[in-house]
């Protein structure tokens, strides 16, 4: 029962903390575009974004980085960074995430898409192999 309810409020409290990826993209759009794009993907919403404002979101997703610990949240603020064309955020996140979590399987994964993104091959799949050691079902 102890353990149930500590699952519980652990999933409780990733999802309010994965939804600071969504804030941060909602943030950063005009109010129109709040509207327009309410049943969008991530992808779809980062696509609908300027320059001026992938900038404001990724100011916020630094932020919201700051404040969290969680290796779930880090991950989807690192795949967010991706979605907004900022590879060496991803980067750099998926290295912090590694150093602090290295028995975590995100951080790994997180590195792996990021190379292959950069086209180094050799060091995407060393991640991906890293991964696997981790979790071989993944």
């Amino acid at each position: 029962m102890v353990r149930l309810i500590a699952c519980l409020a652990l999933n409780i409290a990733v999802s309010a903390e994965i939804s600071v990826v969504e804030e941060a993209f909602r943030s950063a759009m005009l109010p129109e575009q709040q509207e327009s794009t309410k049943s969008l993907s991530l992808e779809e919403k980062a696509k609908a974004l300027n320059p001026a404002q992938k900038a404001e979101a990724a100011t916020r997703l630094i932020r919201a980085e700051s404040q969290t610990e969680n290796p779930h949240t880090l991950e989807e603020i690192g795949r967010a960074y991706s979605l907004l064309g900022r590879p060496e955020e991803t980067r750099r996140l998926a290295l912090t995430l590694i150093s602090k979590h290295p028995k975590e399987i995100r951080g790994h994964r997180l590195a792996s898409a990021s190379y292959f993104e950069s086209k180094e091959y050799a060091s995407a799949v060393e991640s991906a192999q890293n991964a696997l050691k981790i979790d071989p079902q993944d």
